[in-house]
């Protein structure tokens, strides 16, 4: 949020009007802060995996909108 004065010879003017909506500085979420655990529906074909989302003020106060998983086949790859 800013507010602004002017000044003139004679003095200081009163400050601008606040805004009503304020605004926020955005920034890339920083990494999820639980363990990725491996989910009971896991079997030879299928891996399910479950993490907590990520929420403010993590998110870095704005919407997260996807994950990336990526993973070793086990193959050290």
């Amino acid at each position: 949020m800013f507010i602004v004065r002017a000044r003139n010879t004679i003095g200081w003017s009163l400050f601008s009007v606040t805004p009503l909506v304020k605004d926020i500085v955005r920034t890339a979420p920083q990494a999820p802060l639980t363990k990725v655990l491996e989910g009971p529906l896991t079997d030879d074909s299928q891996i399910q995996i479950t993490w907590a989302p990520v929420v403010d003020p993590i998110t870095g106060l704005d919407t997260v909108t996807s994950y990336a998983v990526y993973w070793d086949n086990g193959n050290n790859g």
